[in-house]
């Protein structure tokens, strides 16, 4: 049984280079951590976090929320600008959700580096796992190439349908 919804052949293909590019911000996002902490070396354990590395914790956490935020934002334009009717053009929906992975990959980034900056990992170790759920969470399912079902419900009038 196939609980895939009828796409057309383009919209089968942009389907396929939005999962691959999302393919891709998750395999990038996802080992960080892991990198980061070999990196970064063992003297943080030893140690209280010094006054920079906390100051570096809230401007990753600033940065990170701009990336999230910025990313969303972009993907919402970008879906405007191809809105036909009610339903994105698949050059609009491929162009929102890379949009939105590079945003989330810039913000991995901007952790990772501000982790190696001050030899303190806790930013990437923060924010890997958010980043990670984000993308999961947005996996590409093509929805908005679709159009909307029928509402059901009262008008606003008052009368049902």
């Amino acid at each position: 049984m196939n609980n895939e919804p009828p796409f057309s052949e383009e919209q089968k293909r942009t389907l396929k280079k939005v999962r691959l590019r999302w393919l891709i911000a998750l395999l990038t996002n996802a080992p960080l951590p892991f990198i980061t902490l070999p990196l970064t070396g063992s003297a943080w354990l030893e140690q209280a976090p010094p006054q920079e590395a906390k100051q570096a914790m809230l401007v990753a956490a600033l940065l990170g929320a701009a990336a999230i935020i910025g990313g969303l934002y972009s993907r919402n334009q970008a879906y405007k600008a191809y809105w036909r009717g009610d339903v994105v053009e698949p050059a609009g929906y491929l162009r929102g959700n890379t949009l939105f992975f590079v945003a989330v990959n810039a913000g991995a980034a901007a952790m990772f580096v501000i982790s190696l900056i001050n030899a303190y990992p806790a930013p990437t170790f923060f924010a890997a796992p958010i980043f990670v759920g984000l993308l999961v969470f947005n996996f590409p399912g093509g929805k908005p190439m679709l159009p909307a079902p029928p509402r059901i419900g009262i008008d606003r009038d008052g009368d049902s349908r």
